[in-house]
């Protein structure tokens, strides 16, 4: 196997590791519902901290990129990851373990994405940039298709010691596999100096528009947190939504790893966009499998070829010597999307259901659609 399909691989792998610690949260309301924890109200803190911290520290992780490197930055995020994990489990009776926890999570995390984005940006071509990322984004996929449903299993089968050990393992497998990453920044993400101001950053049209372009988009990947909790109001599996979503979202990747690379990603990401919002809203009016089954597949065909398309606005818009704190930006707002959409939801859902909550959401998405689109429009290619 040649070298870059080595490190494609070793990447693919991490990701997927990496991915697999979050998905014991997507199904936390049943987890909770299941122990009788009397912690159920305070679902969407014990959700959103976790994306709080983690936007907080964005700034901080590129400038730490910048300093020590992606590898280092990484092993330090896991381990951060790998010791939030291990605090949930151990301490999952006590509210403030599990808000500690999930503090901790979120700090890890920040240092994680920033440094994996950065890495593989710098080492990528410009031409190839989004069939690369399309193939490491499926990592992201791959944890839905097989670890959901088997945590999922382990609920519905009382098993709930074991449903929080894996997380922990998770991130000790992730924790080896950035430690084991070749050393050393690739030569184009050492060929100029740091140091921009973030405030310059946010002067520049472009980049606003490409952080309005990321909150619109994180917003509706954020909701799916409140899916578990949707499900049960509705008496249904949350995993039939996940499921068809991931293996939708897992074959757009793997079929059209082209398509990012060829048409303008502007356009494609509000497209996936609306299609991932619509499948939101497809989501709540579901009365049976076959419904949710299909939300979740046009949910999962925007977020197929949307994520990895809206990474690579990365590269489009940035030269290199600005690709980390940009980078650090984009997840700063994503990240801040996260806290804030599941706190809002369940704040919603006390007044209109999860049904309305989630509705409400997408369509004010899909109405943000037409402005964001004149707004991409109007920007080059680069600032």
């Amino acid at each position: 196997m040649p070298a870059p399909w080595r490190l494609l691989l070793h990447l693919f792998c991490l990701t997927t590791a990496g991915a697999s610690v979050e998905m014991a949260f997507y199904l936390f309301a049943p987890y909770l519902r299941a122990t009788g924890s009397p912690h159920m109200e305070a679902l969407g803190w014990i959700l959103g901290i976790c994306y709080g911290f983690s936007a907080c520290l964005r700034p901080l992780a590129g400038q730490l990129v910048e300093r020590v490197g992606s590898r280092r930055t990484l092993c330090l995020g896991y381990g951060l990851v790998l010791g939030g994990a291990a605090t949930v489990a151990l301490g999952a009776r006590f509210l403030p373990a599990l808000l500690a926890g999930r503090a901790l999570l979120g700090m890890g995390y920040s240092l994680t994405i920033v440094s994996s984005t950065t890495y593989q940006i710098a080492a990528v071509p410009p031409e190839a940039l989004g069939r690369t990322l399309s193939l490491t984004a499926v990592g992201y996929t791959v944890p839905t298709l097989l670890v959901l449903p088997a945590l999922e299993g382990l609920l519905r089968g009382g098993h709930t010691g074991l449903f929080l050990l894996f997380p922990p393992l998770f991130a000790g497998g992730a924790l080896f596999l950035a430690w084991r990453l070749p050393p050393g920044e690739p030569p184009r993400a050492r060929d100029a100096a740091p140091g921009t101001p973030f405030r310059n950053i946010l002067k520049v049209p472009a980049f606003r528009t490409l952080f309005l372009a990321v909150v619109v988009f994180a917003l509706t990947d954020a909701a799916t947190m409140q899916i578990s909790a949707l499900a049960l109001s509705k008496d249904l599996v949350a995993s039939w939504f996940f499921l068809s979503q991931s293996l939708v979202a897992l074959g757009t990747r793997l079929l059209a790893l082209g398509f990012i690379d060829r048409f303008p990603r502007r356009r494609l990401v509000v497209l996936a966009t609306g299609l991932s919002a619509g499948g939101l809203v497809l989501g709540t009016f579901a009365e049976g499998p076959r419904l949710f089954l299909a939300a979740g597949a046009v949910f999962g065909l925007g977020m197929g070829f949307g994520f990895p398309a809206l990474m690579a606005l990365i590269g489009d818009v940035a030269e290199p010597k600005l690709r980390p704190r940009v980078s650090a930006l984009f997840w700063l707002f994503y990240s801040a999307c996260f806290f804030v959409a599941p706190i809002l939801i369940a704040r919603g859902a006390s007044l209109l259901d999860y049904d309305g909550a989630l509705r409400l959401l997408g369509v004010l998405l899909c109405g943000s659609l037409l402005p964001l689109h004149r707004l991409l429009k109007r920007g080059d290619p680069a600032p």
